[in-house]
């Protein structure tokens, strides 16, 4: 297929050439000028990485720091797919992107990364639910308005888990940790959670933070 071909085609298209897309060809498409083409090499991943070989992963960390969105997306879903498929063997990479020296771009990949199906395995989710509050302290308040949207997503699929990591936030002396965790408490975490959530709440609402007390007030 010529890669030129993908211009202005839909993302499924997108997804179906990544998947044909030989491990040869990943280099030239990265660095093409077409977008869908950029993107198509971000979906492939999903197939790639579960194979182990490291060189991938350079392509991965210029794919999410594209500056076309489109193509940072398809590179943080390929790797999601990834992790479903084979975390031990993915999960060195997307440790990085949670680190404290990432950038604004790769900490907002880890949180799409972050937000897993209730199919993937749940010590896999306790480890990139504990990664999170590395983003909270990232200087672009649109990474740290994100942390919120992973919590609740996680609530629906991993209510459990989640709630035993609010559970040791909300005790930490650490306002913006206390402030994340009413991302969580959602009815789906009561739910799933009911001896859990109460202790949460109260955890809160005794906070030495005045905003915190305020806002656990309300739930």
């Amino acid at each position: 297929m010529n890669p030129q071909e993908l211009a202005g085609r839909p993302v499924q298209e997108q997804r179906a050439a990544g998947r044909r897309l030989s491990q040869a060809d990943l280099g030239e498409w990265a660095v093409a000028p077409v977008p869908e083409v950029r993107s198509a090499v971000g979906y492939a991943m999903a197939n790639v990485l579960p194979g182990g070989d490291p060189a991938p992963w350079d392509l991965v960390h210029r794919l999410v720091n594209d500056d076309d969105w489109t193509v940072r997306e398809a590179a943080t879903f390929g790797v999601r797919d990834a992790l479903i498929a084979a975390y031990p063997v993915v999960v060195p990479g997307v440790r990085a992107w949670a680190g404290s020296t990432a950038n604004d771009r790769e900490h907002r990949a880890f949180l799409v990364v972050a937000r897993q199906p209730s199919r993937q395995r749940p010590d896999a989710v306790a480890e990139l639910t504990r990664m999170l509050r590395v983003p909270l302290s990232d200087p672009a308040p649109y990474v740290r308005k994100n942390v919120p949207f992973c919590l609740r997503y996680l609530a629906r699929t991993h209510g459990r888990l989640l709630a035993g990591q609010l559970r040791v936030w909300a005790a930490e002396p650490d306002e913006w940790l206390q402030r994340a965790c009413f991302g969580g408490l959602t009815d789906a975490l009561a739910e799933a959670a009911p001896e859990a959530y109460p202790g949460i709440v109260a955890a809160l609402r005794a906070s030495e933070f005045r905003w915190v007390r305020a806002k656990a007030a309300t739930v």
